[in-house]
């Protein structure tokens, strides 16, 4: 089963060339699909596209978004154990994470993102929604200028139970020399030396962090998830 990413491109419609008489396709990304109403999702990726292209149909390339993957039987063997940091964290249920970056024109001003909390995702998210929320790597947004993270560092609790897939970007809580907390991202630390990122990686962070340990956070370059089928 293919692993979907916000880049991953499908075919998405077919026509007549005219000039050429031949049937053309075009293309769209799933970032794009993630972003259209429930019902227009569904009738996408339940279409088959008759045109010769070098991409696959939606369902076969957006599994994610399509729902096209099975579960796996069990989840929770591949998550990280949670950091004693977050065990002694309480979740809040009201505070926000940034759900899914929102389609917007260029004089829209409508925010980017839409923000959801995690009393939602307890209570209105079903487990496959939940899962996908928590782990997948389309999930994992940070805004800076908000000062929001994703569903996977604010809601750890209703989290901790899936392996997150790492992104570049992600940003996780370790400590410097002075003991004193030093936030960085994945890309990061995947450029250190190995002795390194085995040191981070095994590292215990006891210091209080919106954050979470980078073990728990860029689960490819700590090599926390068993494998991208188990995840």
């Amino acid at each position: 089963c293919i692993a979907e990413t916000q880049g991953s491109i499908f075919t998405f419609d077919s026509s007549v060339d005219e000039e050429v008489g031949e049937v053309v396709a075009s293309t769209k990304k799933c970032k794009w699909l993630s972003t259209r109403p429930p019902e227009r999702i569904t009738a996408i990726c339940a279409t088959t596209v008759d045109a010769k292209s070098m991409y696959r149909q939606a369902a076969d390339i957006c599994t994610v978004t399509c729902g096209s993957c099975p579960l796996p039987t069990a989840i929770s063997t591949s998550a990280p154990t949670a950091s004693p940091l977050s065990q002694k964290r309480k979740e809040d249920p009201w505070a926000n994470f940034l759900y899914k970056e929102r389609v917007i024109d260029d004089d829209d001003t409508t925010e980017p993102y839409i923000v959801r909390n995690c009393f939602w995702l307890t209570t209105y998210a079903n487990d496959y929604e939940k899962r996908r929320i928590c782990q997948n790597a389309q999930y994992q947004l940070y805004s800076r200028e908000l000062g929001l993270l994703p569903a996977s560092q604010t809601c750890f609790e209703t989290c901790s139970g899936y392996c997150i897939q790492e992104v570049p970007h992600a940003q996780f809580v370790g400590i410097d020399d002075k003991n004193e907390a030093v936030v960085n991202t994945c890309e990061w630390l995947a450029s250190q030396v190995e002795s390194e990122i085995a040191t981070i990686c095994n590292k215990e962070i006891g210091i209080e962090s919106i954050f979470r340990q980078a073990t728990e956070i860029c689960t490819d370059t700590c090599n926390t998830c068993l494998s991208d089928d188990e995840i």
